[in-house]
């Protein structure tokens, strides 16, 4: 059971603030990836402006950004349009603002789309749409615009999509610096750092999936594998890996006595599990009965974690880098790329997409008798609030180890220079400037209220979390967590 706890913060620090002239943005949700959708932002002009500078956020650090802009006497509100952009800048490095002088009128529509990466992979920076915003003190709406003529190849040139302006609809986030801008607060921050770890070895009967490539993000699609059983075993449970820390994940399991071929649509005999309502993440879910699998019968399985607090719910699914070698009780097989469209909606039945080549979403799924991977599990730490002033931030503490009774998380300002050795585990957080405060069951969230005080801009906390499982005398600590208290969350 998760329970939540709270405590008032105490420290202070001298307020620093950040000048910059850059237009509040809403808090990135996630990252849309596509090879020719560019997506952006628009908004009416309600005074005479000039843009400075542009940078597109680059959370999956592809090292490059690109933008085009158009400034419209009218646009159409719901409407496809063309037009000649009157600034544009591709394949330039995302460590650097692109400068530009761009002036627009009263009234005037600033139009932009912008992503990180290049032509043939563009990452959009989501955050929800219908954001209010203002430039140089005067309200605006920021409304979504997209085009999927891919932007860089076109030029610009091709047609793209406003939005009506009442749509909330994710907008792609662009920075944009305006000359005579009053300065944004600090932005908070929250990044993890050092390896979770545990006195002793848990040995998890998972089949060996492939490292974690990167997370594909998308509303309407669920990713997954298939390989043909070299024996016969039993299935026991499932995980999807969670890199993105979401509540909830979906999967659902089928077996096919013959080749599927390169599409099929399974019928309720072949869906051996599904989980039609989306359960808690970071948890082995158990089918009600083991799933015998047979030699020979071609087995598919999908997994998702599931975002549902956004206005349209989003799977990440857990991409490998390419196909997968794996084995199931020493029997060695190659995992391919499985595909299908709204996983929850379909109610697991909707059309499979068995390819040959491609990535893999990584679903773990727990077997009978399989043994060695991985050595270790440990519990872990992590962000669900950014530590914004005026704001509650979160943290929540996942035991994962068995027959977990109690967890503490333990505040500090200082990390250490080098792991230190511990019966519990290795300690990363300085033992002598910290707070503990306890969650009993192992599993739970502390909650901190920041206050709305400048003098906290800039002031770094370090975390770390420790579970105890007395009946078998295991005990883990988690990854640390730096949190950087800001002024807004993006």
């Amino acid at each position: 059971m998760r329970t939540v706890y709270s405590l008032t913060a105490t420290v202070l620090l001298s307020s620093l603030a950040l000048s910059q002239g850059q237009l509040p943005l809403p808090a990135y949700s996630s990252t849309y990836t596509s090879s020719s959708g560019t997506r952006g932002l628009y908004f009416q002009a309600p005074v005479a402006f000039e843009v400075t500078g542009l940078s597109v956020p680059d959370e999956q650090k592809t090292g490059t950004h690109n933008v085009t802009v158009y400034v419209m006497k009218s646009v159409m509100s719901g409407g496809s349009q063309t037009a000649t952009p009157v600034f544009t800048s591709y394949g330039t490095s995302s460590a650097k603002q692109i400068p530009c002088s761009i002036k627009v009128a009263k009234g005037e529509y600033f139009v932009v789309l912008g992503c990180a990466g290049d032509a043939s992979s563009q990452k959009n920076s989501y955050g929800a749409g219908g954001f209010k915003s203002n430039v140089l003190g005067q309200p605006i709406t920021m409304t979504r615009v997209y085009t999927n003529s891919n932007m860089i190849t076109q030029k610009g040139a091709g047609s793209f999509y406003t939005s009506a302006n009442t749509s909330t609809s994710s907008i792609g986030r662009v920075e944009i610096f305006v000359k005579g801008q009053a300065p944004l607060p600090p932005a908070a921050d929250a990044t993890t750092f050092g390896a979770k770890s545990a006195n002793k070895g848990t040995a998890l009967p998972y089949l060996p999936i492939a490292e974690f490539s990167r997370t594909y993000s998308i509303s309407s699609q669920v990713r997954g594998f298939w390989f043909q059983a070299p024996t016969n075993f039993t299935v026991i449970g499932f995980n999807v890996p969670n890199e993105q820390k979401v509540s909830q994940q979906v999967v659902a399991f089928y077996t096919f006595a013959k080749d599927p071929g390169g599409s099929i649509t399974p019928t309720a005999a072949d869906l051996k599990f599904f989980t039609p309502t989306p359960v808690k993440s970071d948890q082995v879910i158990k089918p009600a009965a083991p799933i015998q699998v047979a030699k020979g019968e071609w087995v598919a399985v999908l997994g998702a974690a599931y975002d549902p607090t956004l206005t349209t719910p989003i799977y990440h699914n857990s991409y490998s880098a390419s196909s997968m070698n794996m084995q199931v009780l020493g029997k060695p097989f190659t995992a391919k790329r499985l595909t299908t469209g709204n996983l929850l909606s379909q109610k697991g039945l909707g059309g499979l997409g068995f390819a040959s080549s491609g990535n893999c979403a990584r679903v773990e799924i727990y077997v009978t008798g399989q043994t060695g991977f991985p050595v270790f599990i440990a519990p872990d730490l992590a962000t669900t609030a950014l530590p914004v002033t005026g704001t509650t931030a979160k943290l929540d503490l996942v035991a994962n180890i068995d027959k977990t009774t109690v967890g503490v998380i333990f505040g500090s300002t200082q990390r250490l220079p080098n792991p230190v050795k511990t019966p519990f585990g290795d300690l990363l957080i300085s033992p002598m400037t910290w707070g503990s405060f306890v969650i009993p069951t192992g599993t739970g969230e502390l909650q901190l209220p920041i206050p709305q005080d400048k003098a906290f801009y800039l002031l770094k906390l370090q975390f770390q979390g420790l579970t105890i499982a007395p009946s078998t005398s295991t005990y883990g600590m988690t990854n640390g967590v730096e949190w950087t208290i800001g002024g807004r969350a993006q």
